[in-house]
């Protein structure tokens, strides 16, 4: 029974934030888990380490028991065996009947979660938190934990609880859709990408390096394990195939978001690792 039960909750989230169902196929059927007046928002854990099926198996089964101890009426499943993907929705206000729209509730609860699993299991996890959503527009909700998720890997955070708003300009850029993601980064880091991957070098791994290092160029050599002057070649090759100058601020500006997004669509699976053209 179960299992069913497992299945079914499964096949729900699957097809909202795949949007392979509408609002009026949830009209046509029963989903006791869920109501359709309510607004909903995807938050999506991640373990720091690689976890086994059966692990994983392990983690939404204890999951589902600590929402349940909670009386939290969350939904949740794996996803590509790699996350915990909950479906949490909004409550009203008690006095004023009015939508909670605040985070300070939610936050403490996965605050409150991302301890247990840690003090239970001695898993480190993360959680990328999207905006709230009517159940139409729910993959909205899921684009953006996703991308609060890996793009807060990327700038090097780890055991962090990210919400989508968290993320300064990038919260606004990364409201667009993934193919207008590709053509910006495509615009400023494309011709750097096709050279690494037609060559086999690492121009985009210098850069990223000097972004890393905070623009110091020395400190940046180091961590590459390479001589000053073969760094300085290689960002003068970086200048000379995108048409930009690393000394002017908005061309830094723009390589550095053109290479942030490069990476989170490769992170998020939009796209594969050095492909330009994808």
């Amino acid at each position: 029974m179960k299992s069913i039960e497992n299945q079914n909750t499964d096949h729900l989230i699957t097809n909202l934030l795949l949007r392979n169902i509408n609002i009026k196929d949830l009209l046509k059927h029963t989903y006791p888990l869920i109501d359709i007046n309510r607004l909903y928002y995807v938050c999506i854990m991640e373990p720091e380490n690689t976890l086994t099926k059966r692990e994983m198996d392990t983690l939404l089964s204890h999951s589902k028991d600590w929402l349940a101890y909670k009386d939290l009426d969350i939904i949740c499943t794996v996803w590509e065996n790699k996350y915990l993907v909950f479906v949490c929705p909004t409550h009203y206000d008690q006095k004023t009947l009015e939508i909670e729209y605040g985070w300070e509730k939610h936050i403490k609860h996965i605050t409150q979660h991302q301890k247990d699993i840690l003090k239970k299991f001695g898993y480190r996890v993360s959680f990328g938190i999207g905006n709230k959503y009517p159940l139409p527009d729910l993959h909205r909700s899921y684009k953006e934990a996703i991308f609060a998720l890996h793009l807060s890997k990327l700038v090097g955070n780890s055991f962090f609880i990210k919400h989508f708003s968290d993320l300064g300009v990038f919260s606004l850029i990364c409201q667009n859709e993934p193919k207008v993601l590709v053509q910006f980064y495509e615009k400023f880091l494309g011709p750097v990408i096709n050279f690494d991957r037609e060559n086999q070098r690492e121009l985009l791994v210098s850069l990223r390096c000097l972004f890393d290092a905070n623009l110091d160029v020395k400190a940046a050599a180091e961590r590459l394990h390479l001589h000053i002057n073969t760094l300085r070649y290689r960002l003068k090759q970086v200048e000379e195939l995108t048409g930009m100058n690393l000394q002017k601020i908005e061309d830094r500006a723009n390589l550095f978001v053109a290479l942030k997004i490069y990476e989170l669509m490769v992170s998020s699976g939009y796209v594969d690792g050095i492909s330009a053209s994808t």
